[in-house]
């Protein structure tokens, strides 16, 4: 059966670099993959974005052809209906628009999610270092707001807190306190830390880390723009 994994965050979350990195790793852990990408809020970060990409790699992408041309419609294939009604693929990462409004599109699709609700996972996206989402009262609305727009309970909260080029373990650590106390008051499970690769080597070997053993998962950045270099 298929294995389905939704991310849901606001812009700058980092919800469409983590679903690029699950499909990968799927893929590279010999299951056939698929990319959904149902978020048009935002044309410019998208997953789709890396079509050619993901598609070099055998991973199937589902989701608007004009991404990254300069013409934005909003309109999604009816492809993605059959990706989800179905069990075509061993593993399918669907990147979700992370505010109330992005979220009705996946409230679009819960009448064929919910004779299936057993094999997705909802997952929170959070990056306590962006704006709606820098406080314990923001990150709660937020989560209320798209659980109640896209009609479905997320089962996880993940935290993403990053600055990117930036991101220091130190900062990591302090937001992980607030992503716990957000887990708690909202009764979602926290389920990992995910941290680029070069910066989850500093935060294993953080003595504030070993105290606490976090469960970490290593993302490669892929949706950095054209213009912005490689400062790393």
């Amino acid at each position: 059966m298929t294995r389905y994994e939704c991310f849901i965050g606001n812009f700058g979350s980092g919800k469409t670099e983590l679903t690029i990195n699950m499909v990968r790793r799927a893929m590279r852990e010999g299951k056939s993959a698929a990319l959904v990408d149902i978020d048009i809020v935002n044309p410019y970060f998208k997953s789709s974005s890396k079509r050619g990409m993901l598609e070099s790699e055998g991973i199937k992408v589902a989701g608007p052809r004009f991404t990254a041309t300069n013409v934005d419609i909003p309109a999604l294939p009816g492809e993605i209906s059959g990706i989800i009604r179905s069990d075509l693929y061993d593993f399918v990462g669907i990147d979700v628009g992370g505010d109330p409004i992005g979220a009705r599109t996946l409230g679009r699709y819960m009448p064929e999610v919910a004779p299936r609700r057993e094999l997705f996972t909802f997952n929170f996206v959070v990056n306590v270092l962006r704006p709606f989402t820098n406080n314990l009262r923001d990150i709660v609305k937020m989560a209320n707001d798209i659980m109640a727009v896209a009609r479905v309970r997320f089962d996880y909260i993940i935290n993403n807190t990053n600055l990117a080029e930036a991101t220091s373990p130190e900062e990591i650590l302090e937001s992980q306190k607030l992503i716990e106390e957000a887990s708690e008051a909202l009764e979602i499970p926290f389920r990992f830390i995910s941290v680029r690769r070069d910066v989850a080597a500093r935060l294993r070997g953080h003595q504030d880390f070993l105290k606490n053993e976090l469960p970490i998962e290593e993302i490669d950045i892929h949706m950095r723009p054209d213009w912005f270099g490689n400062t790393r």
